[in-house]
C-alpha cells in the first residue's frame, strides 16, 4: 500500500478569506481529510519512499494539490498547483530551511503566460513578519514591486509526522508554511489593494488575484487542517489522474522557465568585517547605527557585500551635524584600497550607477579634538533588500566618543 496521513480536524469553517469577498453557501466539509503520497522521478504515485510527495484533500474536486519535490543537492521546492485554472504559486527552500528564499507565481490561459520571480527577506520572528521584492520581465524591460511587512503567524506551527523519516517531515513542514505563506500575500493584496493605485502594483494585485481567488476555498481549509494531528495514520490509496501529473510537469517547467529569465536577488549586505557570516545579525550594521571611534588613527570598516545581482543606483552621501563645516573629512578619512574618497560639492563619497562587486570603505578618525557628528547616508533603488529588510535609505552614524 502507498503510505498516506491523514490529519482530522473538528472544525467547521463558514467563511472565505476576505480577499473572495464572497460568502459560502454551505459550511466546508466536517472533519477534511488530507492525503500524502510518495511520486516517482516521473510524478507517478509510488509504494517506495522518495524525495517526492504530493499533498491533496480527499475527494476534493477543485483540482488543487500540493507537491513538494527535492531540486538540488540542498534544495527543494514546494508547488501549490491549480489544476484546473493552470496556476501554480512555486516557493524554493534551501540547506533545510524553514522559510523560503524565492517564491515564483505563473498563471497560463489562452493568451499566453504571466510570470512573476519574487525574492523575499528573511523571517522576523520578533515583528512576525517578512518583505517581498518582486520582479516582472515585461518585454526588454523589467518591472519592480517591494512588499513590506508581510504578516503572518504560528508559521511554523508543525508537529512531528510519526512513521515517516526526517526528510518527508520537513517536506511536510515546508508545505504548511508555503501555504501560510500564500494565504498571508493574499491578505497583504487584499488590505492594501485599492483603485485608487495604478502601475505595477495595480497589474499585480490583479494578476494575484486570478492566481489565487479560484483556490481561496480550499487553501481555507488546508489552513485549518493544519494543526498538530489528531487522529492516528490511515493507509488508503490515493489515486493521481494523468491529467495531474502532466499538470505538475508543466507546473516544474514553467516554474524552472520564468527564474532562468529573472535577474536574481537584487540582496545588499552593510557589514563590520568580512569573514563570510553575513547572515549574522551581529556582524550586520543595523540602519541609523552609531559607530564610536574614540582615538586619532582609529578604524572600522563598512563593507558592502552584492549577492547575485548588481545593485542599481548605488550612492552614499557624508554630512554634518552643523551646516556650518562643509567637509566631513575634515575629521574622517573614507578610503578605499588605501585611496581616499573625495567630496564634491554635495559632499557625495561614493556613486555608482551599478554596484556589481563588493566594496570595502575604511573609515579613519583624523584628529584628536572633538568634532561633530558626521552621517553616512547610502541611498538605493526601491527594489533592494538591504541586510533581509526591503529599505531605501541606510544611514550610519560616526561619532568620536569623549569616553
Amino acid at each position: 500500500m502507498k503510505v498516506i496521513y491523514s490529519f482530522m480536524i473538528g472544525l467547521i469553517l463558514f467563511n472565505l478569506y476576505a480577499c473572495t469577498k464572497q460568502q459560502i453557501e454551505e459550511p466546508l466539509t466536517e472533519n477534511a481529510k488530507l492525503e500524502i503520497t510518495y511520486l516517482d522521478e516521473n510524478n507517478n504515485p509510488t509504494e517506495k519512499r522518495t524525495d517526492n510527495i504530493l499533498m491533496k484533500l480527499k475527494d476534493d474536486e477543485n483540482g488543487f494539490i500540493m507537491v513538494s519535490r527535492k531540486t538540488g543537492e540542498n534544495e527543494y521546492t514546494d508547488y501549490l498547483i491549480d489544476n484546473i485554472n493552470n496556476s501554480t504559486i512555486s516557493m524554493y527552500y534551501t540547506n533545510k530551511s524553514n522559510f523560503p528564499h524565492k517564491i515564483v507565481v505563473i498563471q497560463s490561459n489562452e493568451s499566453g503566460e504571466t510570470s512573476m520571480v519574487g525574492y523575499t527577506s528573511k523571517y522576523r520572528e520578533d515583528t512576525k513578519d517578512f518583505d517581498i521584492i518582486w520582479e516582472m520581465l515585461n518585454g526588454s524591460t523589467t518591472e519592480y514591486e517591494t512588499f513590506k511587512n508581510i504578516s503572518v503567524t504560528n508559521l511554523f506551527n508543525h508537529a512531528k509526522t510519526s512513521g515517516v523519516d526526517e526528510n518527508t517531515d520537513y517536506q511536510i513542514m515546508t508545505l504548511k508554511v508555503s501555504v501560510r505563506i500564500a494565504d498571508a500575500i493574499n491578505k497583504y493584496v487584499e488590505n492594501n489593494d485599492s483603485p485608487l493605485i495604478r502601475g505595477f502594483w495595480s497589474k499585480f494585485c490583479n494578476f494575484w488575484k486570478k492566481v489565487f481567488k479560484p483556490i481561496a476555498r480550499v487553501v481555507t481549509i488546508i489552513v485549518a487542517v493544519f494543526v498538530p494531528p489528531v487522529a492516528a495514520i490511515i493507509t488508503t490509496v490515493v489515486k493521481v489522474a494523468d491529467a495531474i501529473i502532466n499538470t505538475i510537469d508543466n507546473a516544474i517547467n514553467k516554474t524552472e522557465e520564468a527564474v532562468k529569465v529573472s535577474s536574481g536577488p537584487k540582496k545588499l549586505y552593510i557589514l563590520k568585517n568580512n569573514n563570510g557570516d553575513y547572515k549574522n545579525a551581529s556582524n550586520q550594521y543595523t540602519n541609523t547605527e552609531s559607530i564610536y571611534l574614540k582615538s586619532l588613527g582609529a578604524t572600522t570598516n563598512i563593507i558592502f557585500k552584492v549577492m547575485e545581482a548588481p545593485i542599481g543606483e548605488f550612492r552614499g552621501y557624508a554630512s554634518v551635524s552643523n551646516e556650518n563645516i562643509i567637509k566631513a573629512t575634515d575629521y574622517y578619512n573614507l578610503m578605499e584600497e588605501g585611496k581616499c574618497y573625495l567630496l564634491d560639492s554635495n559632499n557625495r563619497f561614493i556613486y555608482f550607477s551599478s554596484l556589481n562587486k563588493d566594496l570595502n570603505v575604511k573609515v579613519e578618525r583624523r584628529v584628536n579634538k572633538m568634532g561633530y557628528t558626521v552621517f553616512i547616508d547610502i541611498e538605493l533603488e526601491d527594489n533592494i533588500l538591504v541586510n533581509d529588510r526591503a529599505i531605501r535609505n541606510f544611514r550610519l552614524i560616526l561619532q568620536q566618543d569623549e569616553n
